[in-house]
């Protein structure tokens, strides 16, 4: 049988419950590695930060794996970086980096 488990209501499940099976610490410090040398695009509005934040907002299945949004916001410097990471989660655990943008509010 084909197509058993909802994809939507998949992702839905995963990404409510993500910080229960994932370890939010080792995850943020990836996604802050992968984050904090890019140069991007300045944008001159002030906004409310409000510390570093993560949030994920996609966590499609894939054959091998998971393709995961993890959506981020921390200080630099005298503004405020906003942004998402594109990552793949293979089955074991391990994690690679696919890409990041992002603004930076000044």
């Amino acid at each position: 049988m084909q197509n058993l488990i909802r994809k939507d209501k998949f992702e839905e499940l995963l990404l409510s419950q993500w910080a229960s099976f994932m370890d939010i610490t080792k995850l943020l410090s990836y996604v802050l590695s992968c984050a904090r040398d890019i140069t991007y695009p300045i944008t001159k509005t002030k906004i409310k930060q409000r510390g570093t934040q993560l949030k994920l907002s996609r966590f499609e299945p894939q054959n091998d794996g998971f393709i995961i949004w993890a959506e981020f916001s921390f200080s630099r410097d005298s503004g405020t970086v906003i942004g998402t990471s594109e990552l793949f989660l293979n089955p074991n655990g391990e994690i690679n980096h696919i890409q990041t943008q992002g603004q930076f509010f000044i």
